[in-house]
């Protein structure tokens, strides 16, 4: 039973926890003797300890395992300082800017088919060279390019 136990969905780190040492309880029994029950005892939480390990999804799962706690309570205490970190890294209340961009469309005029950079609309865009207006000196046809030849011309 142990063996298939994986952590749910909206299941918290502690619920799985919780849930592992309710199964262990029935792996093992009482002994009479305390020796042969310790043995019992340490194996079945081995079994747990690597039900638990082997259950934990994502990166909590995998930061944890690569911790290599050695006992079930160690890798609890372990798992739920990760989830910490991982959500002070990663507020889920913060609402997040995303940069999307319109695939061939000018940010400038808005048309299709150009960048901003290589807006004819866009004010301000001065030849250095000719004096036009709609490109700038690296793409001017009339004489080559800029005419100071300084490293404008190489742009």
């Amino acid at each position: 039973m142990l063996a298939g136990v994986r952590m749910a969905p909206r299941e918290r780190i502690e619920e799985f926890a919780d849930r592992i040492r309710e199964l262990n309880s029935h792996t093992w029994k009482e002994e009479e003797d305390a020796a042969t029950a310790a043995i019992r005892r340490s194996g079945a939480d081995e079994r747990a300890l690597d039900a638990f390990l082997n259950g934990l999804p994502g990166r909590v799962g995998e930061h944890t395992r690569l911790a290599m706690p050695e006992t079930f309570d160690a890798a609890v205490n372990v798992a739920v300082r990760i989830r910490e970190a991982e959500r002070r890294a990663h507020p889920e209340t913060e609402e997040r800017n995303v940069f999307t961009m319109r695939e061939g469309v000018c940010h400038a005029c808005g048309q299709p088919g150009h960048f901003a950079r290589e807006c004819a609309n866009r004010g301000g865009m001065r030849c250095f060279n000719c004096g036009g207006q709609g490109h700038w000196a690296r793409n001017c046809r009339v004489g080559g390019g800029c005419a100071s030849g300084g490293a404008l011309s190489r742009l």
